[in-house]
């Protein structure tokens, strides 16, 4: 059942992305958003690369080139939009050349995860996975 392949493959090129988000942000409280993130690259990896050309070897009769392309492609671009915008900095300890620590604040999450564009990309990529495999 191709789905079931495609879903899997999926489902572990966005649990690498998210991976290596956690693995290199620690200067940064990543974890509230994480699993925004993730549901971000999952949709719209899955929404993307079930359009693409099959390309590479087939495993189990699925091709997972265009899923690992897809996702390493968006969370690129998501880390590169993070990384424009300036992330909230964690508070650090206070030396004579940085001052006082900053103070801890939590991270605006429900600002972007309640976004309308967020749910229009959301509502977008399930509309795009299911018209791909109907």
């Amino acid at each position: 059942m191709p789905i079931l392949a495609d879903f899997i493959f999926v489902l572990i090129f966005a649990l690498l992305a998210l991976v290596v988000l956690a693995a290199t942000s620690a200067h940064y409280r990543a974890w509230p958003v994480a699993a925004w993130f993730f549901l971000l690259i999952f949709l719209g990896t899955w929404a993307l690369a079930a359009w693409f050309e099959p390309i590479g070897v087939p495993v189990s009769g699925a091709y997972w080139v265009p899923f690992a392309w897809t996702a390493v492609l968006l969370a690129l671009i998501v880390a590169a939009v993070v990384a424009a915008a300036g992330g909230p900095a964690t508070g650090r300890p206070s030396s004579p050349a940085t001052g006082p620590p900053e103070e801890e604040v939590p991270v605006a999450a429900a600002g972007c995860t309640l976004s309308i564009f967020f749910w229009l990309f959301v509502v977008a990529s399930i509309a795009s996975i299911v018209a791909a495999y109907v």
